[in-house]
């Protein structure tokens, strides 16, 4: 079986397209080709045979030698031979083959299980979300953070790493809620900018969700260069929806006050340190959240990522928090509505913004990915690139990143990383896919094992190859609609467009 090297899209207005998997380019179609003469120039496997197939299709040879002039110069319209399923084989050739001259490794440390809320959507909410720890008692000490960090600065001076020259180190804390756990934070900032004397930047921040956050303490972050990374939904009525206090109060109100203290302290500490994580679901109205973002700029943070909710059809908490799915349709097509509308009108995105958060961001990422996408690359799913990140729980067990559930540590603080449970845990994730190399959004797949790992029945991972199928072609579609209307778009984005 070869692998299927295309796939055929058409936008909003019925114009017909065929991305080609080989080159990541995408090709108009004119109406009334089938999908038979398709397959039949991709099976074509000499210029011969292309020839004597065009004279069986009389009223497509226009596409013939369109077809035929990329075959002349690229790999584009033609099948190639099937690759087996590609498995790691060592975390030190992994990252070779994902990246060229870049690494940027993340510590995160998860300083409490502790949280004083209780948002409805948390993954740390009890019998929520499978394979996911509930809130607990536990925090991390602050000789558990010198280790941890220690680690981490070895690993970085590594001959591994020495080739990845343009990097910058990354040291994150986490909850529960972090700032239960501030005093030891604290010291630990202070450890790491001590100690570190390597030559890449070091950046240091924490994600809260602000409440219990002490105007004492901004000083002492301002000088340190902690950046503060908030959960804020938007509006009140947004952000008050799911986002409560652990005895169920309101938070929105709590939130506003504690930013407008800082945004007094120092304006530009406010502007450039800190930042929203804003978690949509099924009952979110976009436009409230982007308007609130965009009036309020001036008093809440620049938007640093957007995280949906996974699977709104078949998640728990819509079983728990039931939405309209009527409505939510509604609510993104206004959405998409207001951002084509702003394109239309010639409106330049920033970084930070809500349009550019909201979508740009993920049409401009999606179109441009190809451009980005190495020859090299030797496996097909989104995941981290193995070892880029290592997260470190109060019980000093490390795992592969901040998301994935706890039951699968890959090391400790006092023996290190094993490499062994690294390639296990990725390569039991790739087994549970699809056969990657026979599939044609191999290329554009983000399926990471965050996302899948569940401990349900008898496999760690559900297959979400289908659902990935589906979101793909849903963004060929989207961003193909919005080029065939403001073709310049992302003209200027790169010197070389």
């Amino acid at each position: 079986m070869h692998p299927i090297d295309f796939h055929v899209f058409r936008t909003s207005s019925g114009s017909q397209y065929l991305y080609d998997v080989n080159t990541n380019t995408v090709h108009p179609l004119s109406d009334g080709i089938p999908e038979e003469v398709i397959r039949d120039i991709y099976a074509a496997q000499t210029a011969d045979r292309l020839g004597a197939l065009s004279e069986k299709y009389p009223a497509h040879q226009s596409f013939f030698r369109y077809a035929t002039l990329w075959r002349s110069h690229t790999d584009a319209f033609r099948n190639h031979p099937p690759q087996e399923k590609t498995y790691l084989r060592s975390i030190a050739e992994a990252q070779k083959n994902q990246l060229i001259t870049s690494l940027a490794w993340d510590l995160i440390l998860i300083t409490t299980e502790q949280c004083n809320m209780r948002c409805a959507y948390c993954v740390h909410e009890q019998d929520l979300y499978p394979n996911r720890r509930p809130h607990g008692s536990k925090s991390m000490s602050l000789e558990t953070m010198r280790k941890a960090i220690d680690l981490y600065f070895a690993m970085n001076r590594s001959d591994r790493v020495r080739p990845f020259k343009n990097r910058a180190l990354n040291i994150a804390f986490y909850g529960g809620e972090a700032l239960l756990n501030f005093r030891a934070i604290r010291e630990a900032v202070s450890y790491a900018r001590e100690s570190y004397d390597g030559p890449f930047e070091l950046h240091l921040g924490i994600s809260t969700n602000l409440t219990l956050f002490d105007p004492q303490w901004l000083p002492f972050l301002r000088d340190n260069e902690v950046s503060l990374s908030i959960s804020l939904d938007g509006p009140q009525k947004e952000h008050d929806r799911y986002r409560r206090m652990k005895n169920g109060a309101p938070s929105f109100e709590i939130l506003e006050k504690k930013l407008k203290m800082i945004h007094e302290f120092d304006g530009e500490y406010f502007k450039n340190y800190l930042s929203a994580n804003i978690t949509t679901n099924g009952n979110t109205q976009f436009m409230d959240v982007v308007r609130f973002f965009e009036e309020e700029h001036e008093r809440v943070p620049k938007i640093q990522a957007i995280s949906p909710l996974k699977d709104l059809e078949t998640s728990h908490f819509h079983q728990m928090y039931p939405y309209d799915r009527e409505a939510y349709i509604e609510s993104i097509r206004a959405l998409n509505h207001y951002f084509t509308s702003e394109c239309l009108a010639g409106r330049q995105f920033v970084k930070g913004e809500a349009l550019y958060a909201f979508t740009y961001n993920f049409v401009s990422d999606f179109y441009n990915s190809p451009h980005f996408i190495s020859r090299r690359k030797n496996w097909y799913t989104g995941s981290c690139i193995p070892g880029r990140k290592i997260t470190v729980t109060p019980d000093e067990y490390i795992h592969v990143c901040e998301r994935v559930g706890t039951g699968r540590p890959v090391g400790d603080l006092d023996r290190g990383i094993d490499e062994e449970k690294i390639l296990a845990y990725f390569n039991e994730f790739l087994a549970s896919t699809d056969d990657c190399p026979k599939c044609w959004a191999r290329n554009r797949c983000k399926i990471c094992p965050a996302e899948v790992d569940s401990d349900s029945g008898d496999c760690y991972f559900e297959n979400r190859c289908e659902q990935m199928r589906n979101n793909l072609n849903r963004q060929f579609v989207n961003v193909y609609s919005l080029l065939e209307q403001k073709p310049d778009l992302f003209a200027g984005e790169y010197e070389y467009f």
